[in-house]
């Protein structure tokens, strides 16, 4: 069973690896998903390669080197996913440097001479105080790294409404906080798992339990990973700095730091409500502060701020108040009259019926159906 199961896991990482690297364009999150379902597929090809003791039993500083590698991509994979980066930085290669040095002082200890005959059992036992070393350095990089991916997601879900005017799994990353727990959970079973079995209270029939785990983990990153779409946040982007944009948002929601003078802010607002109200591009059900920013020439923060410090309101309220005063329109048409509720929602940029009736109904104190029913029932002659 238990070599089943790495059998699966290794299939599995292997063929989302390919799957997703087929994905255009290839994003840097993309490819830091991709290394982390290699590194699971390693630790499940290891696995394989000890049943037919290629690799031998001891194989620790292998299997915990791996092991130190997840948490960082994890991390990783949270930084470049939620803020769309131009290029890989090149400092964030420093977040894989504990796993790689451990295989490297492995190495480096088994070439000296007094360990060139000593089996691989012995050598384990006798660097048992690296071991204990690594092992806290692992707790800690996992503690870290845990925490700092959960301030990336639950930051970004507070920026959504500044930057999408619709609700999707595709957005909410709630996927990524249930892989972030299943992760904790994972570790947790393997720490407490290997202490219990060092100490010979329980059996190798725990370790299935870990690969079942460790398979669901692949599954939910390949399935989960290969649908997610790149997102954006209110973070400063390469492209922005380069181009000089200088726009810090403080604790209050303030932009204390923009070189926007309101003359030019006036004339933003002007040309950014005549595109609105001319191209009807709020129809996009998909559209986002970073795709209007492209299509008024209008910088990404600069529009952020115009929004939100000069209008009042978020890009979501910005957007969906077009959607709802369209469909009001056609609410009181009668050609529209045997259109359905979600018909209607879908025609004004909505994705969905229940988002529609949620915004229309905080919009206009009631609901699409309340307002139908309202209008015919007023003056049916004069719906238009």
């Amino acid at each position: 069973m238990d070599l089943i199961l790495s059998y699966i896991g290794f299939s599995q990482s292997i063929f989302a690896i390919i799957l997703i690297l087929t994905k255009r364009p290839i994003k840097i999150a993309s490819v830091i998903l991709c290394v982390l379902l290699l590194v699971f597929a390693l630790t499940f090809g290891f696995d394989i390669l000890q049943n037919y003791d290629i690799v031998p039993t001891r194989r620790w500083f292998l299997s915990l080197g791996l092991r130190m590698m997840c948490a960082p991509l994890i991390y990783l994979y949270t930084k470049y996913i939620t803020k769309d980066f131009s290029k890989f930085n090149p400092s964030d290669y420093l977040h894989i440097l504990p796993s790689l040095s451990l295989i490297l002082v492995f190495f480096i200890l088994k070439l000296q001479p007094e360990n060139n005959l000593i089996s691989a059992e012995l050598f384990y036992d006798k660097y048992k105080w690296l071991r204990m070393i690594y092992g806290w350095i692992f707790i800690s990089l996992i503690v870290y790294y845990v925490v700092a991916a959960l301030r990336i997601v639950i930051r970004f879900k507070k920026q959504i409404k500044d930057n999408y005017s619709f609700n999707s799994y595709k957005i909410s990353l709630d996927w990524l906080l249930v892989m972030i727990v299943l992760f904790v959970f994972l570790i947790l079973l393997i720490i407490i798992s290997s202490v219990l079995y060092e100490q010979g209270k329980i059996n190798t029939n725990v370790f299935i339990f870990r690969h079942i785990l460790e398979l669901f983990n692949v599954y939910a990153l390949s399935i989960w990973g290969f649908h997610q779409k790149q997102l954006i946040s209110g973070d400063v982007t390469d492209s922005d700095s380069e181009s000089g944009v200088d726009i810090e948002e403080s604790s209050s929601g303030k932009y204390v730091k923009s070189g926007l003078k309101s003359e030019d802010a006036k004339n933003y607002v002007e040309n950014l409500v005549k595109y609105m109200e001319e191209s009807g591009v709020w129809k996009d059900s998909e559209l986002s502060i970073a795709k209007l920013a492209s299509q008024t020439s209008i910088s990404k923060h600069q529009l952020s701020e115009v929004l939100n410090e000069y209008l009042g309101k978020n890009f979501y309220v910005f957007v969906n108040e077009y959607r709802v005063e369209y469909a009001k329109q056609l609410l009181m048409k009668k050609e529209y009259g045997n259109w359905s509720i979600i018909a209607i929602a879908y025609e004004c940029g909505f994705n969905s019926k229940t988002a529609f009736n949620i915004f229309f109904k905080k919009h206009t104190q009631q609901t699409p159906s309340e307002f139908r029913r309202l209008v015919m029932s007023s003056s049916p002659e004069k719906v238009m």
